[in-house]
C-alpha cells in the first residue's frame, strides 16, 4: 500500500491463490482512478548468476520474468527483456490443463543431486514399501540401499523422506519432508548422509520437529532451512531456521510464505517463495513481489 496504490493478495481454501486486485487512487481528489487484476508471480527457480549474484525466475502460469540485482543500486529489479531472454530460454516449459484453463509453466526441476561420494558411488533410486507407496532412497555399490530411518515403527504412518538436499564434500545434507494428514505423520529434522561411513547423522531441535523442509542452503558457518506444513487442507509456512554449525544453536526468522529456493550473496540470503521474494540480512527480513504497472510493465515492490 502507498499513498496512490493498494494491492490485495487473495488466498483461498487450501492456500489456493487468486489474482491480485489493484486499486489506483488520486489522493488530491480523493477518487478511485482505476481498478484491475493480474495473476501473482511465484518463484520457479532460485540460482546464482554471474559472480554469485541471485537470479530468480518468476512465473505466473503463463509467462516468465527474471529478477536480479540492479547493477546501479544493488536492489532487486525485473530484468530488461533483452537481458532476461538468454536465461529464460534455458527454462523448459510445459502446458498443464486445469479445468478450462491451460497453464504454461516451467517443467519441474530435475533432481539436484543424482550421484555423490567418491567416484559417484551413491545415487538415488525409487523403491516401494510394503503398502506399495513409492519413495526415494540412497543406494550404493551393488545396489545396497540405505533408507532413512523412520521415527516410528510403521512406515505406513511415519512417512519421513529425504527432502531438499545439497552436497558438501562427501556429505549429502538434507532436510526431512513428510505428509501430515489422513493418518500419516512424521518428525521433522535435518542432517546428512556421510559417504565415508555410509551412515546418517540426524538432528531434530524442537523448533523443527513438527515441520517439513521446503528448501535449504548449506553454508560454511550455518545451515538455512525453510519450514512448512504439508497437510490434507493445503500447505502453510513455518518460518526460516538458521542452525549455527559451530555452536549448534538455532535462530528462527519470521517468514510468512512457503520458500522454494535460496541463494546467498553479499551477506544477504534471497528466498524464492510461492508469492514473491524474501530477503534476510542480519536481523532484517524484507518481502517483495512482482507488481503489474499501468503501462503493462512489471516492477519489484516491497510489501
Amino acid at each position: 500500500m502507498t499513498a496512490q496504490e493498494l494491492v490485495l493478495s487473495c488466498t483461498g481454501e487450501k492456500w489456493s491463490t487468486y489474482d491480485n486486485q489493484k486499486f489506483v487512487y488520486d489522493a488530491g481528489r480523493k477518487a478511485l482512478v482505476s481498478q484491475g487484476a493480474y495473476a501473482p508471480f511465484w518463484t520457479a527457480r532460485a540460482m546464482p548468476g554471474q559472480g554469485g549474484a541471485p537470479r530468480l525466475v518468476m512465473a505466473d502460469n503463463q509467462r516468465l520474468l527474471l529478477v536480479d540485482l540492479d547493477p546501479a543500486t544493488g536492489m532487486l529489479r525485473v530484468a530488461p527483456a533483452a537481458e532476461a531472454r538468454p536465461v529464460l530460454a534455458n527454462v523448459p516449459m510445459e502446458d498443464n490443463q486445469l479445468a478450462d484453463r491451460t497453464l504454461h509453466v516451467p517443467v519441474p526441476q530435475a533432481e539436484a543431486v543424482t550421484e555423490f561420494g567418491p567416484g559417484g558411488q551413491f545415487r538415488w533410486v525409487r523403491a516401494k514399501n510394503k503398502y506399495g507407496s513409492e519413495y526415494t532412497v540412497i543406494a550404493g555399490e551393488g545396489g545396497k540401499q540405505y533408507p532413512l530411518m523412520q521415527s516410528g515403527a510403521d512406515p505406513a504412518e511415519m512417512n519421513e523422506q529425504v527432502g531438499p538436499h545439497q552436497v558438501e564434500g562427501g556429505r549429502l545434507w538434507f532436510g526431512k519432508t513428510f505428509y501430515n494428514g489422513e493418518g500419516l505423520t512424521g518428525v521433522g529434522g535435518f542432517g546428512y548422509f556421510d559417504a565415508a561411513t555410509a551412515s546418517y547423522r540426524l538432528l531434530s531441535p524442537p523448533e523443527i520437529r513438527k515441520w517439513s523442509v521446503s528448501a535449504m542452503l548449506v553454508e560454511p558457518e550455518c545451515v538455512w532451512l525453510a519450514l512448512y506444513h504439508r497437510g490434507e487442507y493445503g500447505n502453510y509456512p513455518g518460518g526460516l531456521l538458521r542452525w549455527d554449525r559451530k555452536a549448534a544453536t538455532v535462530r528462527m526468522f519470521k517468514v510468512e510464505t512457503i520458500v522454494t529456493g535460496m541463494v546467498e550473496f553479499g551477506g544477504t540470503v534471497y528466498l524464492g517463495a510461492t508469492d514473491g521474494i524474501v530477503t534476510v540480512k542480519g536481523e532484517r527480513v524484507a518481502s517483495f513481489f512482482v507488481d503489474a504497472r499501468a503501462d503493462g510493465k512489471y516492477q519489484m515492490v516491497g510489501r
